[in-house]
């Protein structure tokens, strides 16, 4: 049997051509911000994570702009990646204090404020796989995997964490390590699959 890392390369490998193969993106990613405004945990979070997309991944900076209509905080990651970790950040706008990273990444300036993970009601957690289990495979960097790690429970999943992905991206099973975080959630564009 393949090693787990070998599992992981592989499982990358084929999402990476799913995504890419995604159909009609916008109106998919229409429709998972439809179903996240309409969940109650969207709903009642005063204080949300979200992420600005890349490389094809659902966009749902509608939700997040709804976040910050409603009043509520909103956060972004911003990542050190000599120090491989990832910081959740609070911002005001999608537009104003931004600046682009590594790899022409969009994050949160180094002089805005940090928000703990323990303070944050709900985090929308991007990924190019997920299952059914709460499983989930991200690009290889692990970023998330450390940033919800102290909010994880005796299982290692952290129930106020949801997946974002379309139907595509969800798959019969994802290799998980003992250092991988499973999510409470898994939001697409047919379905909501509570873990």
């Amino acid at each position: 049997m393949a090693s787990l890392e070998a599992r992981k390369a592989e499982t990358r490998k084929q999402l990476k051509g799913v995504l890419a193969s995604v159909t009609d993106p916008a109106r998919r990613s229409e429709a998972i911000v439809a179903r996240l405004l309409g969940w109650m945990p969207f709903q009642e979070a005063g204080t949300v994570m979200a992420f600005l997309p890349i490389g094809g991944e659902a966009d749902v900076m509608a939700a997040a702009e709804a976040v910050l209509g409603r009043g509520s905080r909103l956060l972004l990651p911003r990542v050190d990646w000599t120090g491989g970790t990832m910081a959740a950040v609070e911002v005001g706008s999608l537009t104003e204090g931004l600046v682009v990273g590594r790899a022409g990444l969009r994050e949160p300036g180094p002089d805005m404020p940090t928000v703990p993970v323990g303070e944050v009601d709900l985090i929308l957690v991007p990924g190019l796989g997920f299952d059914a289990r709460g499983g989930r495979i991200g690009r290889g960097a692990g970023f998330y995997d450390r940033f919800l790690a102290p909010a994880a429970d005796a299982s290692g999943r952290v129930a106020r964490a949801c997946g974002i992905g379309f139907d595509a991206q969800v798959a019969e099973e994802i290799p998980m390590g003992p250092m991988d975080i499973r999510l409470g959630a898994v939001a697409t564009d047919s379905r909501l699959i509570l873990t």
